[in-house]
């Protein structure tokens, strides 16, 4: 449900806040070791139109100036046909997971919230 999710975000990063059950379940049952992990497989899974990508207001606002400039990923994207599938997550790294809760529900949340540095108060689970 987290790819369905993040098609809707906007830009090129992305925040994915869980309870720790929620972290248990992907690494017990799913087999994302560590946050990184899950990560990678969404930057690489995660699709969406491109049409539906320049779309998103907060996209074509902040990304359609550096798309003109040349700058990339931006410029690449923006020549695509608007139907054609594309991987806005092209850095893994700009998707961060945070596990904070009381384990006690299934809870989790996608945006595309940017955080600065975090502390680490626990280990993956």
């Amino acid at each position: 449900m987290f790819r369905d999710y993040m098609r809707s975000v906007a830009g090129m990063s992305a925040r994915i806040m869980m309870d720790p059950t929620v972290a248990g379940l992907l690494k017990d049952e799913h087999g994302f070791k560590t946050k990184a992990q899950l990560g990678e497989w969404l930057a690489q899974n995660v699709e969406v139109a491109a049409g539906t990508f320049w779309g998103n207001g907060v996209n074509a606002t902040a990304s359609s100036r550096m798309a003109s400039q040349g700058l990339e990923p931006f410029a690449t994207l923006r020549k695509v046909p608007p139907d054609k599938l594309i991987k806005p997550f092209t850095n893994a790294k700009a998707i961060q997971v945070v596990v904070a809760g009381g384990k006690i529900q299934t809870t989790w949340f996608v945006t595309d919230f940017r955080f600065g540095r975090g502390i680490l108060i626990d280990n993956w689970k």
